[in-house]
């Protein structure tokens, strides 16, 4: 497998990928695609807080001259991360949403007005029992279980 920093080595730090990602637009003091980057080439670090970050839209990678796929970079962070027990609290809330729900995000008022006005159907307020059972067949809910009982939240 070809390591985290000889991906990184194509970029050339033209900055494409800070200018187009949504969240470095509102808070980049807190996440810069580029400094991930930079950091992963020139310092040798892994910057796992960094990369929980990422929303994972893949605009980086569509706006990136040399092909670098930052989004990917930063999913093997975040796997390399999850190994070592370095997960934000955050990160395992929405794993419990997931097994309770089905769903990390809840159906608002909002997104049922939005959707009925552009024709789609509702999407059901209930558990998604299929995703519920799916999460739990791959061993999802064990391996949520075992980062809070290792002390990783």
């Amino acid at each position: 497998m070809i390591s985290l920093r000889r991906k990184a080595l194509a970029c050339i730090q033209c900055g494409e990928c800070s200018g187009s990602c949504p969240l470095f637009i509102v808070a980049s003091e807190k996440y810069n695609p580029r400094r991930v980057l930079s950091r992963l080439v020139f310092d040798g670090d892994k910057p796992y807080d960094v990369a929980w970050l990422c929303l994972t839209c893949y605009e980086c990678f569509e706006r990136c001259p040399a092909n670098v796929s930052i989004t990917e970079l930063m999913l093997e962070l975040k796997n390399e991360a999850s190994r070592k027990g370095q997960i934000p609290s955050t990160a395992i809330e929405v794993a419990e949403k997931l097994l309770r729900a089905g769903k990390a995000v809840p159906v608002t008022k909002s997104i049922t007005r939005t959707r009925e006005e552009l024709g789609l159907k509702p999407i059901p307020d209930s558990p998604n029992q299929e995703a519920i059972e799916l999460l739990e067949r791959v061993g999802f809910r064990k391996m949520v279980n075992g980062w809070k009982h290792e002390g990783r939240k």
